[in-house]
């Protein structure tokens, strides 16, 4: 089992969010709960992908969940408009024609209300949100990233608090 998660929440929510994970080789997907309550799960498949190597461009390649950032292990947390940036191409089984990462961005211990934005490093900071979250909540949720032409992908907290921020790789796009 990846030492990564899918999906954050706190007791008596109803929280969803998207995934992609490869299939194990029986045909299944395994759903854990790692908290130390029961959960109630649903589970909705709205698409697959074709098994096989990427070799075309914009074909997407799934991998299992690798962690590429966890600022509560390593830079502490990201100040109010602050951004922090991951290096993706070429490293942890991405390959240097990567031209976008699937990943699933977690906040946590936010100290405001806020968002965060992903985005191609060397690009402008879109005007638009990768993840919303309240004070004190630990939330996630899966975006699609293009990586930029450094092969780095920027993350920017647009709150007014400092947050930590997780993000793990789920799968690329060929460039």
């Amino acid at each position: 089992m990846p030492s990564t998660s899918n999906l954050n929440y706190s007791a008596g929510q109803t929280v969803s969010n998207v995934v992609v994970v490869p299939v194990g080789t029986d045909g299944k997907v395994t759903v854990a709960n790692t908290s130390s309550g029961s959960a109630q799960i649903i589970a909705d498949v709205t698409g697959y992908f074709l098994p096989g190597k990427p070799t075309q461009v914009g074909a997407l390649r799934a991998l299992n969940p690798t962690r590429f950032l966890d600022t509560r292990v390593t830079s502490g947390p990201v100040a109010a408009g602050g951004s922090v940036t991951i290096h993706v191409r070429g490293v942890k089984g991405i390959p240097t024609t990567v031209a976008a990462v699937v990943v699933n961005l977690t906040v946590t211990e936010s100290k405001s209300i806020g968002y965060l934005t992903a985005f191609a490093s060397g690009s402008s900071t879109p005007n638009a949100s990768n993840l919303s979250y309240q004070r004190g909540q630990a939330v996630a949720n899966l975006a699609v990233v293009p990586v930029g032409p450094d092969g780095n992908v920027k993350i920017t907290n647009t709150s007014s608090g400092s947050v930590q921020i997780i993000a793990d790789v789920a799968g690329y796009f060929r460039g």
